[in-house]
């Protein structure tokens, strides 16, 4: 995205009246009452990049209250049968869930 859509769209984060024209534009053009315009795409690049951003706060939140450990959830391949195999009550090994994903595959 050049720079001056980036300080387009920063704009509207300022100017609510624009935001809002630039939405109500859009969903003419999806309702079908109206042509594509620049003001309804500058609302379809606002609403995208408000959802991407509201998703990188959210996810940065739950992420952040996962406890202290900054170690990968997986390793490798077999430390996470290890952790599985320690985690399940009824220990099986690792052949034997290779063969019960074997057979769900199958039978799709």
């Amino acid at each position: 995205m050049d720079k001056e859509l980036e300080n387009e769209i920063l704009h509207l984060c300022i100017d609510k009246d624009k935001a809002v024209i630039c939405l109500e534009e859009l969903i003419s053009v999806v309702k079908g009452t109206q042509e594509e315009t620049e003001n309804s795409y500058l609302g379809l690049l606002f609403l995208a990049d408000t959802v991407g951003k509201l998703n990188l706060f959210i996810t940065s939140f739950f992420n952040s209250n996962r406890g202290e450990s900054k170690e990968p959830v997986i390793k490798t391949k077999d430390d996470f049968w290890k952790d599985f195999n320690k985690k399940t009550p009824e220990a099986k090994s690792k052949s034997d869930y290779e063969n019960m994903w074997e057979e769900f595959m199958n039978k799709k």
